[in-house]
């Protein structure tokens, strides 16, 4: 039996454990905003700029137009660097840290009514009592975000009914993406969520790429009459280009008949035809200018003088 005495076995990882990886400026545990307000990039951080009054959206919340509302309203927070305080990542601190809950007051303040003051009036009151940006902004996207059958249809009709009549072609274009982008937030295209590449994911990409096919010929129906021609052109190209491109062909017709319309190139050609012709007159005139300094000069085209009156008025007979 040995006994020969063994040292005991020293763990260097429980005497030296590895430093943890250091977290983010910005964020803490996953989800908890770091408390930095000196520093730009944290969102406590207020600039001598931001205030109360500034408006970050020119159109005001009515309620049809909450989605384009509230991707402007997101743009802006986004520049400001407070969009924290309406997704939810910063909540209201306790009290007992006062220098963090008097900074998170103070940005809430700002937020709430940078919200409050891109609303209409009535939308406005609605909000008015509650305390934090977040709670304003849940209550709005609950009451106008939620995917109504009834505008679906709404907006299926529109685009489907859509003329371009009087409009402008940018007009009726325009018009025309704003349905389909608002269509695409209250029905979002389907997406696969598999790692590895399934035979769904094909599927689905199929159906997302022929719903995007459909927007050409619903484009092209509308149009006015006098681009049927550049329609039939488009319709018979192979492949068929999306409906980006095919707004651009139309628009450089249109620019076309705007030349036309305006008188543009009717002026262009009587131009050149007034520089042709005054060429011509110039010509004519110098050449007849010179055949009379010839016969001057020569003694031709002489008649007699009448001794009476002086004048060159009789054909070889003096008075």
């Amino acid at each position: 039996m040995d006994n020969t005495a063994r040292s005991p076995t020293i763990n260097t990882n429980t005497m030296n454990p590895t430093p943890p990886a250091a977290t983010p400026a910005s964020r803490l545990n996953g989800n908890e905003v770091t408390f930095d307000p000196q520093s730009q990039s944290n969102p406590y951080f207020l600039h001598i700029n931001q205030n109360p009054a500034l408006e970050l959206v020119s159109t005001p919340l009515e309620g049809p137009n909450y989605h384009s509302w509230a991707r402007a309203m997101t743009m802006a927070l986004s520049c400001k660097n407070n969009v924290t305080f309406i997704n939810g990542s910063i909540m209201k601190p306790n009290a007992d840290n006062l220098g963090r809950y008097l900074a998170w007051e103070r940005c809430n303040n700002i937020v709430s009514t940078w919200i409050v003051r891109t609303l209409s009036p009535t939308f406005a009151r609605s909000v008015l009592w509650i305390d934090t940006a977040y709670g304003i902004w849940n209550d709005l996207k609950r009451r106008f975000s939620q995917q109504d059958l009834f505008r679906i249809v709404e907006i299926k009709c529109e685009i489907y009914q859509m003329k371009q009549g009087d409009n402008s072609l940018n007009e009726y274009f325009t018009r025309q993406k704003l349905l389909w982008d608002e269509l695409s937030i209250l029905r979002p295209q389907m997406n696969c969520v598999c790692n590895k590449k399934c035979e769904y994911r094909k599927k689905i990409d199929e159906l997302n790429e022929q719903a995007e096919k459909d927007r050409l010929p619903i484009f092209l129906i509308g149009l006015h009459e006098k681009y049927t021609c550049a329609r039939n052109q488009i319709m018979l190209m192979r492949p068929l280009p999306n409906v980006n491109e095919a707004y651009s062909m139309i628009a450089q017709q249109e620019r076309q008949f705007h030349m036309a319309y305006s008188g543009f190139g009717s002026q262009l050609y009587q131009a050149g035809e007034s520089s042709t012709a005054a060429s011509a007159l110039l010509a004519r005139t110098d050449t007849n200018h010179h055949q009379q300094g010839f016969m001057e000069a020569s003694g031709f085209n002489k008649k007699p003088v009448c001794t009476y009156c002086g004048y060159r008025s009789y054909s070889g007979q003096v008075l």
